[in-house]
């Protein structure tokens, strides 16, 4: 499957379900030219591109499709664009009955790699050198740590108004408080969840070292497991 060929079945499920872009952005927390980028096929633009399978999965339940085939299909149609492409010289079976330049060609790969195992030994070799020399030369100092008191940060208020991203690493329910609205999501492994928090959200899991969170940006920093994170708050 192309990239035309995923954008044109969530586009055409929108379209004939007369639903807006801007309703599934509000719904599923993704921004709304990520959604107009993955339905015109020209994906490069998205930032945290690691989640664009998560995207594409979540958008596609949302219009009551299958999301893990579209997903699927979405990885697969970029591992084959990804695909090296190799132009390799032929040489007759048995014999160097080609010309000079079949022959040169079909040693360079051989060439190639006693080079670089060449160059891998001699940056072995300088590096053993330098850190021998080094052990002989610099005084070794044992500097006595003392012990500091440490300011306790609750880590929740660090992420209010930030749109963070839940990565499941296996299957988990992750429930979100917000006031008196409760919201459960059952994810399963590779599964992610957008979410952005307020002041007196509470997030939970019934396994949170389960639950990975990163930032949504062009960075997707990663900031720690639910247990880790929000264990305090």
């Amino acid at each position: 499957m192309t990239n035309a060929d995923y954008s044109e079945v969530l586009c055409a499920a929108r379209k004939k379900q007369q639903k807006a872009i801007a309703d599934a952005a509000s719904a599923l927390n993704i921004k709304p030219e990520y959604l107009e980028a993955i339905e015109s096929g020209d994906t490069e633009g998205i930032a945290g591109r690691v989640y664009l399978s998560g995207y594409i999965k979540s958008y596609a339940n949302w219009l009551g499709l299958d999301g893990n085939e579209l997903a699927a299909q979405f990885k697969l149609s970029q591992h084959e664009l990804k695909l090296p492409q190799h132009h390799v010289k032929s040489v007759q079976h048995g014999s160097f009955a080609g010309s000079g330049a079949d022959q040169f060609y079909a040693m360079i790969p051989d060439r190639l790699v006693l080079v670089l195992s060449l160059s891998l030994l001699i940056a072995v070799a300088i590096g053993w050198h330098m850190t021998h020399q080094s052990n002989v030369l610099t005084p070794r100092y044992h500097p006595v740590i003392e012990s500091v008191a440490v300011k306790q940060v609750n880590p929740l208020q660090e992420l209010i108004g930030k749109a963070l991203v839940l990565s499941a690493k296996e299957e988990v329910v992750v429930t979100l408080t917000q006031g008196d609205n409760i919201t459960k999501q059952e994810l399963l492994t590779g599964d992610v969840m957008f979410v952005t928090l307020s002041e007196g959200d509470r997030l939970t899991a019934d396994n949170p070292s389960r639950v990975e969170i990163f930032t949504a940006d062009q960075e997707s920093s990663f900031i720690g497991t639910l247990e880790n994170v929000m264990g305090d708050s």
